[in-house]
């Protein structure tokens, strides 16, 4: 069986609290963006291991809720590209628990949810991603085979 191509997104993360900062409040760059930065380049040279490294490296002193939801997002990328959905399901879960609801998390879950074959789990969490970013034509496409698995899943269950 041919496993379907998804849509993982590179996420382009904000400094912002779990509660959300209004554009009058003043950013403070977190002193662990230079380790996300090489945690990025390293992913995005599809080099998931060193992201990995990097990122359990910098976990246990991460403090605010920003930094830990972007180990989280970046730990969940880095666990699809690698292949262990699994973990890249928890990483997500975890940034989606430390921050107000990002779109990028959800669809990122959902696309890992449905490589280990849970359709339903992956329409969920692609439902809430089209929600809060409505047009994004990743999400769009990983919803679209999410609906078709669950589609064939039925099929094949009822005959």
């Amino acid at each position: 069986m041919k496993t379907p191509k998804l849509v993982l997104l590179v996420l382009t993360l904000s400094l912002f609290s779990a509660a959300g900062a209004h554009a009058s409040q003043q950013l403070v760059a977190s002193p662990n963006q230079p380790a996300f930065d090489s945690a990025k380049r390293a992913l995005d040279r599809a080099d998931a291991d060193a992201a990995i490294t990097m990122l359990t490296a910098l976990r246990p002193p991460l403090r605010r809720d920003g930094d830990i939801a972007q180990y989280a997002s970046l730990l969940c990328r880095a666990h699809h590209q690698n292949g262990d959905y699994a973990a890249a399901i928890k990483a997500c879960s975890e940034a989606l628990d430390t921050r107000i609801a990002h779109w990028g998390d959800y669809n990122n879950r959902g696309a890992a949810k449905l490589m280990l074959g849970d359709a339903r789990g992956a329409i969920d969490d692609l439902r809430k991603a089209n929600a809060l970013r409505p047009g994004v034509s990743a999400v769009r496409r990983n919803l679209a085979r999410a609906i078709k698995a669950e589609a064939r899943a039925t099929r094949v269950a009822g005959n």
